[in-house]
């Protein structure tokens, strides 16, 4: 399987692209999909239920307070109760 491409700003292929605030972003290609590699997979699939679970749960907290913390730095202004809404309609 090839390796994922990732599109700088200047059009051309690359690992990485830096925004101005020198956070790293990485896209896919068009119509590329995100795919675990067979050693993941593996590693994945000798875990118990509960530790795959265990995995998804924390995965889903870091990916909530992300969001929460991009919102308190992007809108100082509002409320915890605002940031916590927004947050949630973010995440499914």
């Amino acid at each position: 399987m090839p390796a994922p491409v990732f599109n700088r700003r200047d059009g051309r292929s690359g690992a990485m692209l830096y925004s101005r605030q020198w956070r790293v972003t990485m896209r896919l290609g068009r119509g590329q999909i995100e795919v675990v590699d067979d050693q993941m997979a593996d590693v994945l699939r000798r875990k118990s239920h509960a530790e795959r679970l265990a995995i998804a749960g924390t995965v889903f907290r870091f990916a909530r307070q992300m969001i929460v913390s991009r919102l308190r730095l992007a809108h100082a202004d509002w409320s915890e109760r605002q940031v916590v809404a927004v947050a949630a309609r973010r995440l499914p």
